[in-house]
């Protein structure tokens, strides 16, 4: 009866051995929530008002889908992503504490708009005086000079097949983004240029104008930059929205 105990006594020894080892680091062994490793819980609201009634229909789940590629290439694990309601989208994201960068990557419309610059002296008067003329808005650039632009963009960004960030070799470093079109957006990109030589064209991202160097000749090869004193982590945030594509609404 000793021998039998004593080998049910080892047996459970065994098993506790292998339980510890199998259930310990905790992190290491189960996916931990938010209650237990801390990250954050997003609520997102699509704003629909300013679209159309057929645009509505699926401007949600388009929104979803593009935030849960931007949180994939951010590089988080164990993301949850939800539809509640009919305007919100949920977002838990364990082990993320960086909020500001979590939210700018999620929450950026990413629209990303070429507009021409009129530097015609009596319309830039008027647009200072505050008679901004039909068919233009006055918009300042990083350095607060004031830019006119057509209303209209002349291309936006919804053919960008690829976003890459680059280092600029021919100065300090600095990284800038790289822009590649598709073939209909290289076309339109090529004819754009070939058309302005000498002009302005403003680079304007959710609304702000990010550059507008001047058209020194066609640009036949589908491919563009964004520059502007960009860290690198920000550029490559930047690279992420724009390759992803933008939300169909704020």
């Amino acid at each position: 009866m000793f021998k039998e105990l004593k080998w049910r006594v080892i047996f459970l020894i065994g098993l506790i051995i292998l339980f510890t080892y199998f259930a310990f680091p905790l992190n290491k062994r189960i996916s931990l929530g938010l209650d237990l490793q801390g990250g954050m819980h997003l609520v997102l609201r699509v704003d629909t008002s300013k679209l159309s009634a057929e645009a509505k229909k699926d401007a949600v789940e388009r929104a979803l889908e593009v935030v849960r590629n931007r949180i994939d290439q951010f590089g988080v694990g164990e993301i949850s992503i939800q539809r509640q309601g009919t305007e919100e989208i949920v977002v838990q994201l364990p082990g993320v504490t960086d909020r500001k960068r979590a939210i700018d990557i999620i929450g950026r419309t990413a629209l990303l708009e070429f507009k021409l610059v009129n530097e015609e002296p009596e319309k830039v008067r008027m647009a200072l005086s505050g008679q901004v003329p039909d068919g233009f808005e006055l918009k300042y650039d990083k350095e607060n000079k004031p830019l006119l632009l057509a209303k209209d963009a002349a291309m936006t960004g919804q053919n960008i097949v690829d976003a890459l960030v680059q280092l600029d070799r021919s100065g300090f470093g600095e990284p800038y983004v790289s822009l590649k079109f598709n073939s209909q957006g290289a076309k339109d990109f090529a004819k754009l240029t070939a058309d302005n030589v000498g002009r302005r064209l403003a680079i304007v991202l959710d609304g702000k104008v990010n550059s507008a160097p001047v058209i020194r000749e066609p640009i036949p090869s589908g491919e563009a930059q964004i520059s502007g004193r960009f860290s690198y982590e920000e550029a490559a945030d930047l690279a992420i929205v724009l390759r992803v594509g933008a939300l169909p609404a704020p």
